[in-house]
């Protein structure tokens, strides 16, 4: 049966930057007539979309009257006994901003979730995060066992590890019971919400993420080594070690030049320059701190650059779409061993680290990574091709949530 589906997003389409590689999926899948993104959050840019798909400002550009009722519904005595049942106490003394802020979130999806249904009863609701949309949702569904409409959402990195990494949503017990499907991005992910949520056994699955493979090869080697890396600027990324650990790899091989080049920004940039401005760095290591940039920059950087090795060092991860990018373009990668990167950085693909590395470790690795790069950039690229193809992968997605 075909259905109308409605993707919530949180920018998307309206930021350059965030949520940028759903511009890959919603691309692939623009064929389709029955697609609406509904984004939760506005900013001034816009990112183009197929003109087949539809977007709903219903949420993002709501009234003062709907915020309102909203607001006044966190109050409710059904919020109220939704709450008692979880038995959250903890992390709501915890993290009761979250709890605020994210059923607020939920009742503005919710209403609109309803205004919906009354028009199209069949129709698919798709979170882009399992974050706070599914909360709305499954609170439909709680109110209406016997609806027709098909309830899902995919699941990350941090949406799936909550308050393991700093961020409460509330109410996961109950979304478990209710919601129709999980995707996950990767297999650690969903091993992970199955041991913390028997009720999702049979309805999580795997649906990985992907970037279209006509990327090419990269433009022809340097007269330096040149390492790369492509995150937002914050905490979890560990950006201040990993220009620790690359400045002393420099200094130990003062025989060879080195680039570390950063795509990316984030709330802690200015703490990162002050931490690189502060350290000695040595002569042979050159620092470009490139700031946001669009994923059509990265890929445009990508085949203007010959890239020896891709880095990230995170403490949690997903399976990191930065990395997807990378081996697209027969880029090696040196990572952590977290989350869902040891399903993508493969012995084909490169060298993982535990994440408590000692610096010998990073040294011996990337010294290997070096020495073999020409070879990885054929297996990294074939492993790409076979696991990470975004039309593949997306349109075998599609096909699943519709059926």
């Amino acid at each position: 049966m075909s259905r109308n589906i409605y993707i919530y997003t949180s920018l998307f389409p309206y930021s350059l930057i965030s949520e940028s590689f759903l511009a890959t999926e919603v691309e692939i899948v623009s064929e389709r007539n029955n697609l609406t993104i509904v984004p939760t959050s506005f900013e001034k840019v816009s990112r183009k979309v197929p003109d087949t798909v539809n977007i709903d400002n219903g949420i993002c550009q709501c009234g003062i009257l709907y915020k309102f009722k909203c607001l006044l519904s966190i109050f409710s005595f059904t919020t109220f006994k939704l709450i008692v049942q979880s038995k959250e106490f903890a992390y709501i003394k915890r993290y009761p901003f979250d709890l605020i802020k994210y059923l607020y979130g939920t009742y503005l999806i919710y209403y609109d979730v309803c205004k919906k249904i009354k028009v199209d009863p069949t129709a698919c609701f798709y979170s882009y995060w399992f974050s706070y949309p599914p909360i709305a949702f499954s609170l439909y569904k709680h109110k209406n066992p016997q609806t027709q409409a098909k309830f899902i959402s995919r699941a990350h990195g941090s949406d799936v590890y909550g308050v393991d990494v700093g961020v409460y949503y509330p109410l996961r017990n109950f979304v478990a019971k209710y919601i129709d499907n999980v995707y996950c991005v990767s297999s650690y992910g969903m091993e992970y919400l199955k041991n913390k949520y028997a009720v999702l056994s049979g309805k999580i699955h795997i649906s990985r993420l992907g970037v279209v493979n006509d990327n090419g090869a990269t433009s022809m080697a340097s007269n330096s080594i040149q390492l790369l890396s492509c995150a937002r600027v914050i905490g979890l990324k560990r950006l201040p070690l990993l220009f620790l650990s690359v400045a002393k790899y420099a200094e130990r091989n003062p025989q060879s030049k080195f680039k570390w080049t950063h795509l990316g920004d984030g709330p802690e940039m200015q703490a990162l320059e002050s931490y690189i401005q502060a350290y000695s760095k040595p002569a042979n290591l050159i620092v470009d701190l490139k700031g946001q940039m669009s994923n059509e920059l990265i890929k445009d950087y990508y085949r203007n650059n010959h890239i020896d090795c891709f880095l990230l060092l995170s403490s949690s991860e997903g399976v990191p779409v930065s990395i997807m990018e990378a081996i697209s373009f027969g880029v090696p990668v040196l990572a952590t061993r977290v989350g869902g990167v040891s399903e993508i950085v493969t012995r084909d693909v490169g060298i993982l680290l535990s994440v408590d590395y000692a610096q010998r470790e990073f040294d011996e690795a990337l010294s290997s990574i070096i020495a073999d790069r020409e070879k990885y950039r054929t297996t990294s690229y074939n492993f790409f091709e076979q696991n990470y193809n975004a039309r593949k992968n997306y349109l075998e997605f599609y096909e699943n949530i519709e059926n």
